[in-house]
């Protein structure tokens, strides 16, 4: 007697079909060998660059937005020099990690 999950249609499948006849169609061999990929197990460099100019950027924000008692800049200007200054800051130590995480993965 067969279970009522046989009976069952797949809604992405053909109208008439059932689980059961499509469990039928799939046991025969296509003549394709299965394809085994790589799996890359190293860290990607640039999203450590990316992540390391953000921090820049925050770390920009928050000193901008301190107290100073000096009007000669906006916060404007102050924050663009130091988004420039910790962004590049930022992107070097972010590089520099993920070259050395990259480096130990490889071995």
């Amino acid at each position: 007697m067969p279970d009522e999950s046989d009976d069952v249609t797949d809604v992405n499948a053909d109208p008439g079909v059932t689980h059961q006849a499509a469990r039928e169609t799939s046991d025969e061999p296509t003549g394709e060998s299965p394809q085994l990929l790589p799996v890359r197990r190293r860290p990607n460099v640039l999203m450590f660059v990316l992540t390391g100019v953000v921090l820049g950027i925050i770390a920009a924000v928050v000193v901008a937005n301190l107290p100073t008692d000096d009007a000669n800049y906006s916060m404007m200007t102050t924050f663009g020099y130091f988004a420039a200054i910790f962004g590049l800051l930022g992107a070097m130590l972010g590089g520099i990690v993920g070259v050395l995480l990259d480096r130990r993965a490889g071995r």
